[in-house]
């Protein structure tokens, strides 16, 4: 029996048998392979190079910050947030403060995101400090064309 679905498979040298077998609506034929034998290149083969992904990449170890006042942590976020450190006097208070309430303190939009994003990193215990704020090239990603052309336009003249 094997030698004839052998001699039916001459095409595929690294079959060694064929197993068939039914089951409810077909019939099926099943090669059986042989193991293909273990070759060791002549070369050192090097693993592929994977990026860690960040969540699992060692964290620099600061010291936990303490903040007593409000003050201290505008001084240390910085970004003009200095000008609203009466706001709060106690920093516990600005801690469980929303958004909205800061919107009333007279906070502007951008300086609020700013400091609610240091709080989330202060609560998670990363290390606070001043991130400085970027600078828009060429009036902006949307606005560059535009920009370079009128530059462009203004050269010529």
């Amino acid at each position: 029996m094997l030698s004839r679905v052998f001699s039916k498979l001459p095409h595929a040298p690294n079959v060694l048998a064929s197993r068939t077998y039914s089951t409810h609506a077909h019939t099926r034929t099943e090669l059986i392979k042989r193991p293909r034998p273990l070759t060791i290149p002549d070369y050192p083969v090097k693993p592929p190079k994977q990026q860690i992904p960040s969540r699992f990449r060692p964290q620099p170890n600061y010291p936990k910050q303490e903040f007593r006042t409000f003050k201290d942590f505008c001084a240390a976020i910085g970004r003009d947030a200095a000008e609203h450190a009466e706001a709060f006097g106690d920093f516990q208070e600005f801690l469980k403060a929303s958004s909205e309430e800061l919107k009333q303190k007279g906070i502007d939009t951008r300086l609020r995101r700013y400091m609610l994003s240091m709080r989330h990193n202060h609560l998670q215990g990363k290390h606070v400090q001043e991130v400085k704020q970027s600078k828009k090239w060429h009036g902006g990603e949307r606005n560059r064309r535009r920009f370079e052309a009128e530059l462009e336009a203004k050269m010529r003249r």
